[in-house]
């Protein structure tokens, strides 16, 4: 499968540091990128991207995230016995860290990814960072988000800046087991692309804005295009944002 895939992590316009990680292809990023960069893989079934968002106003969220794609990049998804039990080793690592580092207790992240098994990619998430399919003109998300309404009758225990109320994330607590992740194969045609970003991209940008931009040009004009739009929509969080499409057979 020949892939081209544009991507930016960013710390955004407001905040000091960026608590959010992209994983592309066993690459782990958290470093700010000025702007998005374009790479072409051709891949051997057994590859995989993420984005993964600390959680807002908790300990060490930059160390969630960041820990949840270095973990997730040395695990073959492709032969793992499930993708559970994957997630269940990405928690484990940082049920290790809030037990061996109290004051890194509550850190947490979201996560979501797409990944290769036999020919076909399949795409998952916890949290509210999400995952678009665009194909024959129309733009579906494919990911479910783990959040409910803001209530400040009821203040949220994993609410961040943006105010949303998470019902699930990883780590949080020092526990073993993940949260159950939301999971769908995907069917991958030629000229397919998929969209995997954080809050930070679709708390600026919505699910119109971006159907009616998916095919304004490449990924590479369409990520730049992106960038350009959070930016001056404020940018007041920090942004992840892989875009995806397949070339051929």
């Amino acid at each position: 499968m020949k892939l081209k895939v544009t991507f930016q992590t960013n710390t955004g316009l407001q905040r000091e540091h960026n608590e959010d990680t992209v994983l592309i292809c066993g690459q782990v990023i958290n470093q700010s990128m000025p702007e998005p960069v374009t790479r072409y893989f051709e891949t051997a079934g057994a590859e995989s991207w993420a984005v993964s968002d600390g959680l807002g106003g908790h300990a060490c969220g930059a160390l969630a995230s960041y820990t949840l794609c270095s973990t997730l990049a040395t695990c073959n998804l492709s032969v793992a016995p499930d993708l559970q039990s994957v997630l269940d080793r990405c928690q484990s690592r940082l049920a290790e860290l809030m037990h061996n580092r109290p004051e890194t207790h509550g850190l947490g992240a979201t996560l979501a990814g797409v990944y290769e098994q036999e020919g076909a990619l399949h795409a998952f998430n916890i949290g509210d960072s999400r995952i678009y399919h665009w194909q024959f003109g129309y733009l579906r998300q494919v990911s479910i988000d783990d959040v409910f309404g803001y209530d400040d009758d009821d203040p949220p225990e994993l609410t961040g800046l943006d105010g949303h109320k998470l019902i699930a994330a990883l780590g949080v607590e020092p526990v073993n087991n993940a949260p159950y992740a939301h999971y769908r194969p995907i069917r991958f045609g030629v000229t397919d692309r998929l969209l995997i970003c954080t809050d930070g991209v679709t708390d600026i940008v919505s699910a119109s804005e971006f159907e009616a931009n998916m095919m304004s040009g490449d990924t590479e004009q369409v990520g730049e295009w992106l960038s350009a739009r959070i930016k001056a929509g404020g940018a007041h969080d920090n942004f992840s944002f892989i875009l995806i499409e397949r070339l051929d057979d």
